[in-house]
């Protein structure tokens, strides 16, 4: 797989598991079937884990995680 596959598959997971915590935080308050959200806290654990998984396998390919400074340029922007 290359770099910006790993890059885009990541920017994924982070969206899926934004959008999923949105939806539990959204939905938390007006649910009433304890069952309902026990399935939504499932979701959110389970594509935190897909997240985590791919943070240790692009680890174990080498990639460290680094903030990286902004230059003159991007500051502009």
């Amino acid at each position: 797989m290359t770099d910006r596959q790993q890059l885009e598959r990541l920017m994924f997971y982070l969206g899926d598991v934004r959008e999923a915590q949105a939806n539990h935080n959204e939905r938390k308050r007006t649910v009433k079937d304890p069952l309902e959200l026990k399935n939504l806290v499932r979701e959110v654990r389970f594509k935190w884990d897909a997240l985590d998984n791919l943070l240790k396998a692009l680890r174990q390919q080498g990639y460290k995680p680094v903030k990286h400074l902004e230059s003159e340029t991007n500051k502009f922007f």
